[in-house]
């Protein structure tokens, strides 16, 4: 069955590849964020407005919308705003959760996140990240909600590791672009790229087109026009170390990029000039 896109879904036959679409570009508002206890039985509501995050320690049983997903010790889960949750807990449940609010996605990005994952060796972390958010919110809410976005983009991330199709989230292409901010001073080549992320360059090509839309090489140019107008107009560093810090320390190659990217040099970008 081919998946069906709706605003905040998408539904798939296999519970293990059920992903919802969340707006991760702003962070997380916190309703509420708990250690909390379930005694054993069943149990049905919504939280219309709220996302829900669980981190689970028990087996039991969770249907969103009459959809139904097997929870086991290690689990975390993901629910929309307004589903309809049915929750069968065999004995007492130890729990973290987190009820929060996200802007509409209409408009904005999102990202593919699993409405139930193994989170496996991993949930001892995610356990202890949720538990300082836990902490953090009756007084710093604002740090809580910093930490749970945190833990939220973890879990996307997870989710691509596991094999997301390729796009933005591929965890290759997030690392190469990592690369190219980190060397972009000292030059940044196509195949040592692609080498670094364990790629051949045809991978690595098709993996940029698909995920910003450019080649590499034009990824690695917009890069560095973007920080050399951002150190140009925004400080006071000189032309040649601007230069030198975008990864092109000849003046007069420099010049050349500024002028064709921009149609004037260096200086006059500086001074505002059109």
């Amino acid at each position: 069955m081919a998946p069906v896109h709706h605003w905040w879904y998408i539904i798939t036959m296999d519970w293990k590849t059920f992903r919802f679409a969340m707006p991760l570009a702003e962070p997380p508002r916190i309703k509420a964020l708990a250690f909390g206890r379930h005694p054993s039985g069943e149990y049905t509501y919504r939280l219309p407005g709220y996302w829900c995050l669980h981190l689970f320690r028990v087996e039991a049983e969770l249907r969103i919308d009459g959809r139904t997903f097997p929870i086991r010790p290690g689990h975390a889960s993901i629910t929309p705003p307004g589903a309809k949750l049915d929750y069968a807990f065999p004995t007492f449940s130890d729990q973290i959760y987190s009820h929060y609010a996200l802007p509409a996605a209409d408009g904005l990005p999102t990202t593919a996140v699993p409405a139930m994952q193994d989170l496996g060796g991993e949930f001892a972390q995610f356990e202890s990240l949720m538990g300082e958010a836990v902490g953090y919110f009756p007084s710093q809410p604002r740090r809580a909600e910093a930490r749970l976005w945190e833990i939220l983009w973890r879990l996307s991330d997870r989710a691509a590791d596991a094999g997301e199709p390729e796009g933005e989230a591929h965890p290759a292409l997030r690392e190469a672009r990592r690369q190219i901010e980190v060397r972009l001073g000292d030059g940044v080549e196509v195949a040592w790229l692609a080498r670094r992320v364990g790629l051949s360059h045809n991978q690595l090509t098709r993996l940029f087109r698909a995920g910003t839309g450019q080649t590499v090489v034009g990824y690695i140019r917009q890069r560095r026009l973007e920080r050399a107008r951002h150190l140009l107009t925004n400080s006071t560093l000189p032309i040649k170390a601007v230069a030198a810090e975008v990864g092109l320390p000849d003046l007069h190659q420099f010049n050349k990029f500024i002028r064709e990217a921009l149609g004037q040099g260096p200086r006059a970008v500086r001074e505002g000039r059109s």
